[in-house]
């Protein structure tokens, strides 16, 4: 009952965070993650990347309008891959829970509080940071951003979330290899 009074109230959002869940709930940790193994095996739950929980038959539904502004915005990101519009001008356009939607389901990876990617660009900038540093050549923000076109902003951004990630490591203005597996980057999508 207490997801489905969530699905009505938030029919755009992919579930309910399973904390929230918890303390609506008044659970402890323990019986609630027991409760959760419980629901999930007989079916009568899913629960999401990044912890949301929903009920197996809700699917969001945006409306003609947001979907045609979401149509937009992805048409804007084909258009320019490498620079694509950023995360507060995608939440001007679609509004904020539209786009943490959009980017809970996997449609865009989020790199920073400003820079966001395509999945499909994404993966070709990590393409091309893996083979650079497995082939030994520097790598810094700036052949980052004169390989892909794109701006100093977004070349430093995917970096730095790199280096927070452990994947990759600043030494100077070079990026070498950090101590992390690149599944790390799992942790994106």
């Amino acid at each position: 009952r207490t997801l489905t009074d969530f699905h009505a109230a938030e029919p755009i959002r992919l579930g309910m965070p399973a904390d929230a869940l918890r303390a609506r709930l008044r659970l402890e940790p323990a019986p609630f993650e027991t409760l959760l193994d419980v629901w999930r095996a007989e079916n009568w739950i899913f629960v999401e990347s990044g912890g949301l929980v929903r009920l197996p038959d809700h699917d969001v539904r945006f409306s003609p309008a947001q979907e045609t502004a979401i149509q937009k915005l992805r048409g804007d990101f084909a258009a320019q891959p490498n620079t694509p519009p950023t995360v507060s001008a995608a939440r001007e356009r679609i509004g904020e829970d539209v786009l943490a939607t959009l980017i809970a389901r996997g449609e865009f990876v989020r790199i920073s509080s400003e820079v966001m990617l395509a999945p499909d660009v994404f993966d070709t900038w990590i393409k091309f940071t893996r083979a650079t540093l497995d082939a030994g050549e520097d790598l810094t923000v700036a052949v980052l951003r004169d390989h892909f076109s794109t701006t100093r902003r977004y070349a430093l951004d995917f970096l730095e979330r790199l280096d927070a990630l452990a994947i990759t490591r600043r030494s100077g203005d070079t990026r070498v290899r950090g101590s992390a597996p690149w599944d790390r980057l799992d942790q994106l999508r």
